[in-house]
């Protein structure tokens, strides 16, 4: 669905996500089917887990949604505290005010579009040709990092 204009990345029309449960079928279906997918249906599932839920898994691996780090192993305990209750806060916040708060440069869905549940369609809906490239790289590099470790290990 074009959201009124041109996307400010690509310059092409820009799409948005309705709020609903179609999205849920479409994700599930790109990381499945989709050769632009990631072929993992978990990141589904552990989008779809309750916020404490997820909360507690994040906090015994020291990993965000993304693989990212919630605080540096390196800094003080007071530091990593911190750096901990910033991203409960993050994780906790209400989905209408991260979507009032985390206003997307280069969008031209407003305010009250994003209050009401609309947001920026992912990259593999706004740009699938770019997407797909992306992920054949990733999927070469993780394919010659895995051939690199068995090579050492003897396999």
């Amino acid at each position: 669905m074009a959201a009124g204009g041109k996307a400010g990345g690509s310059n092409e029309p820009e799409r948005a996500i309705l709020p609903g449960y179609q999205k849920d079928i479409l994700g599930a279906w790109n990381n499945i089917f989709n050769p632009q997918g990631t072929g993992k249906i978990s990141s589904e599932v552990y989008n779809k887990l309750a916020p404490a839920v997820r909360l507690g898994f994040e906090t015994m691996t020291n990993e965000d949604w993304a693989g990212h780090p919630i605080w540096n192993p390196n800094h003080p305990m007071t530091q990593k505290i911190k750096e901990y209750f910033q991203h409960v806060g993050q994780s906790l916040m209400p989905i209408a005010a991260q979507q009032i708060t985390q206003a997307q440069a280069g969008t031209n869905i407003g305010p009250a579009e994003r209050l009401l549940g609309v947001r920026p369609a992912p990259s593999w809906v706004q740009k699938p040709a770019a997407t797909g490239e992306f992920m054949r790289a990733k999927n070469e590099r993780d394919w010659q990092a895995k051939q690199k470790l068995d090579k050492r290990m003897g396999r």
